[in-house]
């Protein structure tokens, strides 16, 4: 019995050191964030008012984000993949099997937690509930700090992911998660959102590559739908503006 209890001990050891090395950075983060947030005398819990979470507004931004985020790597396809998706399908639209569509994946299992639940939490309280709020007071320009947040947002990710157009991506998804912030109140808001953009992103490297370029080619209309819809809203807008302006007395 002992023997067995010893055993147990050393498998939580060595998964306590497995997810402290690995993860580290997250939690010196969150002690020095929570530290800071005692010293200031900042009530963290007003970051997560129950304020109305906009659905709408995060399930736009993801669309977008993920267009541009495959229309940077449609380079990558290569007109045979395309070719071959189009063949695949042709020949085996009727007989497709849950093999055909999905890879086994081997991906680690605590990354992949952390990736949907606890970075979203920490980076959020970071990125957003730290850095944008004091940036917005150091500069008193709301769009200055989105930006500027977005930017480090991404720049922050670049030993990870390496100088390519990911990290273009990764500053818009912060400018993005920002402007989520700012809309709503809440860091709910950003925390949803960017858990939802993890959540899409492991699931395209789940898909073999015919499904994959079916699901970047979605992103890429659906995305390119939001985007002309918005675009003529804010047309619209303006044109309104720019009629009170001339119709107004000077």
């Amino acid at each position: 019995m002992k023997k067995h209890v010893e055993t147990i001990l050393w498998i939580i050891n060595i998964l306590g050191l497995y997810f402290f090395w690995n993860y580290a950075d997250y939690i010196v983060r969150f002690i020095i964030i929570m530290l800071y947030f005692k010293i200031s005398g900042i009530n963290i819990k007003k970051y997560f008012k129950p304020s109305k979470i906009n659905i709408f507004l995060i399930c736009k931004l993801l669309l977008f984000i993920l267009a541009i985020d495959r229309l940077c790597y449609l380079y990558s396809f290569i007109p045979h993949d395309i070719k071959y998706a189009f063949v695949f399908f042709k020949n085996n639209f009727q007989t497709i099997v849950f093999q055909d569509i999905f890879y086994k994946y081997n991906s680690d299992i605590y990354q992949l937690i952390l990736t949907i639940s606890l970075t979203p939490l920490f980076e959020e309280i970071f990125y957003r509930g730290y850095l944008y709020n004091g940036l917005k007071l150091t500069y008193s320009n709301r769009n200055a700090a989105i930006i500027i947040s977005g930017m480090i947002f991404g720049i922050y990710h670049i030993p990870r992911y390496g100088y390519d157009f990911g990290i273009i991506i990764l500053v818009l998804l912060g400018i993005a998660l920002a402007h989520c912030y700012e809309k709503t109140g809440t860091i709910w808001t950003p925390i949803i959102m960017h858990s939802l953009y993890n959540i899409l992103i492991n699931f395209g490297k789940l898909l073999t590559m015919p499904f994959y370029i079916i699901l970047m080619f979605t992103y890429i209309i659906l995305g390119g739908i939001v985007g002309t819809v918005e675009l003529i809203k804010y047309l619209k807008r303006r044109k309104t503006f720019n009629d009170i302006q001339s119709y107004s007395p000077s």
